[in-house]
């Protein structure tokens, strides 16, 4: 049987991989990130039911996944491809998720 998900709002989009540089030139590589998170961290923090669709690449960092799937079954409907995240970097190295 299919699942079944009764929350109010699905928000659908792209899991991203965000490497950021600060203006002091501290990095913060291998952030978690993508619209689709963050529409649907506020939409829950306001109390809505949210099912967050995306697909999500093998190196998207583990303890943000742990998180969503900690919201239950409904929480996090999501692919998960054999292949890389999307990344918005400049960077060409490829996070580990051993520090995830």
């Amino acid at each position: 049987m299919a699942p079944v998900f009764t929350g109010s709002l699905v928000c659908a989009g792209n899991l991203v991989v965000d490497d950021i540089v600060l203006p002091d030139g501290t990095r913060r590589d291998c952030q978690a990130g993508g619209a689709v998170l963050y529409a649907a961290l506020g939409a829950a923090l306001w109390g809505a039911p949210v099912v967050l669709v995306a697909p999500v690449g093998d190196d998207y960092p583990n303890a943000t996944l742990s998180a969503l799937e900690a919201w239950g079954p409904e929480g996090l409907l999501a692919a998960t491809p054999e292949r890389a995240a999307r990344r918005l970097s400049s960077a060409q190295e490829v996070c580990s998720n051993s520090a995830g």
